[in-house]
């Protein structure tokens, strides 16, 4: 769902023979979930969740939701969990949640405020970690 889309401002550039790259641009803020396979790049602001091949988020984005990706170059502003084999953050980056990645680059004054949790080969981006067992109710017939 896109909303609040200046179509103006979201181009699209072939950056080889096969691969696209979707740019979006500063002035540019989408409510809801964006989707693609490809390459893109945030400069503007977007409250939902990316899920795409490989994302760039710019300087002066704002992202309120969860990334998932193959590789994520941070540096921008980051409000939410990233899930991705390959995450790099900038010195200009300010992030709030946690990094689940295989590999992770921070550069010397980002802000990060949240946890650094290495996943491991049977943790893909689409599966979510399991959570805890609950115990079970004790029943009067165990008392």
């Amino acid at each position: 769902m896109l909303g609040k889309l200046n179509k103006a401002a979201v181009n699209t550039v072939r950056t080889n023979g096969t691969s696209v790259l979707s740019v979006i641009g500063y002035d540019v803020h989408i409510t809801g979930n964006i989707e693609t396979s490809g390459e893109m790049q945030i400069d503007g602001q977007v409250d939902g969740d990316v899920f795409c091949g490989s994302l760039i988020v710019g300087e002066n984005a704002c992202i309120t939701g969860e990334i998932n990706a193959n590789l994520v170059k941070l540096h921008g502003e980051l409000r939410g969990k990233v899930n991705a084999a390959t995450v790099s953050i900038a010195r200009t980056a300010r992030v709030v949640g946690d990094i689940i990645h295989e590999s992770v680059e921070i550069e010397a004054g980002a802000q990060l405020d949240g946890r650094l949790l290495r996943r491991d080969a049977s943790t893909t981006p689409a599966t979510p970690l399991p959570a805890p067992e609950k115990p079970a109710a004790a029943t009067a017939a165990d008392e």
